[in-house]
């Protein structure tokens, strides 16, 4: 089990024979390197303090890029990362996911949509390429964090990343779990 989310990430992403030189956040232009770079998300808020959080995960890389008539370097690029996607994809299915920190339980893994393209940049000689995916998990209440009166919701604090903490609204709780009608 590792000590943080990020060390977690980057020990299951070390394993991948498809990374190659690993970078965290920042990295130079070098062809071929992988840089991941983490963002988190809350996306529910619970009663007893747990949360359902999204750890988000931008892998970047520079590769060769080419504008040559009949050269496979784009091709090739593209796969790299195509093949990156589906090693993800086959960890999860094999139950060989990060080892995030106690009170972090993971409850899916999935590669996200390249709607736009895998490149995000090129000049005349090389091509920044991404490819995300997302691991999302609960977060399990702090000590001292749970409830003890009926309908309390945790702080009315701001999350850091600036969103609101949800559920406490009427109607935001899960009809299979209250006797609630709707009007």
């Amino acid at each position: 089990m590792a000590s943080n989310k990020h060390r977690a990430v980057w020990d299951w992403l070390q394993s991948c024979p498809y990374v190659g030189d690993l970078f965290f956040n920042a990295m130079t232009d070098k062809i071929g390197g992988t840089c991941l770079v983490p963002s988190e998300q809350l996306t529910e808020e619970y009663i007893d303090g747990s949360e359902k959080r999204n750890y988000n995960c931008a892998l970047t890389r520079f590769q060769a890029f080419s504008g040559d008539p009949n050269d496979m370097a784009n091709i090739t690029a593209v796969t790299d990362l195509e093949e990156l996607g589906d090693w993800v994809r086959k960890q999860v299915l094999t139950g060989n996911l990060p080892a995030f920190p106690e009170g972090c339980r993971i409850t899916d893994i999935r590669v996200l949509p390249n709607e736009s393209g895998y490149m995000v940049a090129q000049d005349f000689s090389q091509a920044k390429y991404m490819i995300q995916f997302q691991i999302e998990y609960i977060r399990e209440a702090a000590d001292g964090e749970d409830e003890t009166e009926p309908g309390g919701g945790g702080t009315e604090e701001d999350e850091p990343n600036g969103e609101e903490p949800g559920g406490d609204e009427p109607g935001d709780t899960d009809p299979a779990n209250n006797n609630e009608t709707e009007e």
